[in-house]
Parts: structure tokens; C-alpha cells; sequence
């Protein structure tokens, strides 16, 4: 038995997370209950569901569509056995009908039961590889779910962790395939992130340099003209080294003129 399934439309009928009945199906693909062919394109199908003699007399007594049937006959082998695959572009043209007439008596013989008619899709398949058991047979591997829950929950950690601790990209990724000797990357958010702050370090501690230089002695100068005196980063980067000074009391300040 094989049947399509809107994995969307099942879910919100039955108040079913997605996700969840998606790897359901799949556990029980893997202890041979069914098999899922996800997003496969198959195309458009039919099927004779009744016999020669029952198509004959439904010919004779409905000789509107005894036409359109004989093309279906002659145009596809083996519709009595099996389902064949058909293009309803090609009946119409051989029936000349429209393309949705076509399709619309396509759909008026699988009401009245005569054929069996599945139209092309890409939605999942399911098809049931045994008889239908009831949930108290049902026999599903718990071992093998936990140890795909272990290793989900690992692979989960392991993107957690690649977001949140500040260690080269590069180097996280590769250690996560234990490939443990691998240098800096030199290139990714953590490593230009570590050149920036070995940058400003470099630029704090020139500015230090610099202003304990400008206020040697007895010099005392304004906030403006200490900022203006130095030549290192820019005034942003100056006034907060200025700050820190002050906080740590390496400089002093009386409201106006800043000195040692």
C-alpha cells in the first residue's frame, strides 16, 4: 500500500510537531514498518480498477466516455495489471479535448471507480512494507533511539559551543573532526576580533607613554590640549586612556588643568 503524505496537513490535523513526526516516520523506516521517499517527483498514474468484461459494459452504457477510454486502451499498456505512468497533455491532444477536460474526465471515471488516477506530485510517499499491527506489537528499536539522541545531543553541544566560546573558527571545526595541530586561522570573527584588541592594546599603551611624557614635570594642560598633544589613535581611544589614567590615579586633574 502506498499513499502521498502532506507532512504539513498531517501534522496541523493531528496536532503533530513536524519535525518530530518526520523522524518518527523515519524510525520507522528503519525497523522495516514502511519506506519514505521524501520530495520525490513521480508522475501521473493510472490504472484500470475494474475488468475487461465490467469496462465494456460501462462503454456501452456510458458511450460518452467510450471514446475517451479506447484512447487510454490503445495508448497505454498493462492498465488492467499495474499502474502506468501518463501524460495528460498527450490524451488530450489524441482525445482533442482540452487539457483540463481531459483531466476533469480523468478524475469523473476514478469517482464512478472505473480507473484509478494519481495525478503527478513531489510531495513524500509512504509505503508499508508489512501488515498494519496494532501499538502493543509494535515494536520499535529504544537503544538505537537513544543512541541517536546522544549523538544529536553532542551535535547539538558542539554547534552551542562553536557559537559561544571565542576560539578560532577553523580551529573548532577541524578539532571537531580531532585534527588537534592546526594554527590560527587568522581570518575569522575570533581571530580579527584577538588582532583588534592586540591593536588597541598597542595603541593604549603608546598613548600611556605619551602622556606621562607631555605632563612630566611641573606641565599642566587642559583636556583639549593634552588630546591635541598626542599623536597616538584617535580621540575616542585618547579620552579613554585619559579616563583610565585618572580612575587609577596615575594622572590628576583640578576641574581644569590635567598633571602628574
Amino acid at each position: 500500500l502506498t499513499f502521498e503524505i502532506d507532512i504539513a496537513d498531517f501534522c496541523s490535523r493531528f496536532q503533530l510537531e513536524p519535525l518530530k513526526t518526520l523522524n518518527g516516520l523515519k524510525f520507522l523506516e528503519r525497523d522495516e514498518y514502511l519506506t519514505l521517499s521524501e520530495s520525490v517527483f513521480l508522475p501521473s498514474r493510472l490504472k484500470i480498477a475494474v475488468s475487461p468484461e465490467e469496462i465494456y459494459h460501462f462503454q456501452i452504457e456510458h458511450a460518452v466516455y467510450d471514446p475517451f477510454i479506447k484512447t487510454l486502451l490503445r495508448s497505454y499498456g498493462g492498465l488492467y495489471e499495474q499502474y502506468a505512468p501518463i501524460r495528460e497533455s498527450d490524451i488530450a491532444k489524441r482525445t482533442g479535448m482540452p487539457y483540463m477536460q481531459a483531466i476533469e474526465t480523468l478524475k469523473k471515471l476514478e469517482a464512478m471507480e472505473i480507473v484509478s488516477y494519481l495525478p503527478q506530485t513531489d510531495k513524500p510517499q509512504i509505503q508499508f512494507t508489512r501488515p498494519r499491527v496494532d501499538s502493543i506489537h509494535l515494536h520499535i528499536d529504544v537503544n538505537y533511539m537513544k543512541e541517536r539522541q546522544q549523538i544529536m545531543t553532542g551535535q547539538v553541544n558542539a554547534v552551542i559551543r562553536y557559537a559561544e566560546v571565542k576560539q578560532c573558527r577553523s580551529r573548532q571545526l577541524l578539532a571537531y573532526f580531532d585534527e588537534q595541530q592546526v594554527e590560527a586561522c587568522g581570518i575569522c570573527d575570533v581571530c580579527l576580533e584577538d588582532k583588534r584588541k592586540e591593536k588597541q592594546d598597542e595603541i593604549s599603551a603608546a598613548i600611556i607613554v605619551e602622556v606621562r611624557t607631555l605632563l612630566m614635570g611641573e606641565v599642566r594642560l587642559t583636556l583639549d590640549e593634552l588630546v591635541s598633544a598626542l599623536q597616538s589613535g584617535n580621540e575616542k581611544e585618547r579620552l579613554v586612556v585619559i579616563r583610565t589614567l585618572l580612575d587609577a590615579g596615575t594622572i590628576k586633574s583640578d576641574g581644569m588643568y590635567y598633571y602628574i
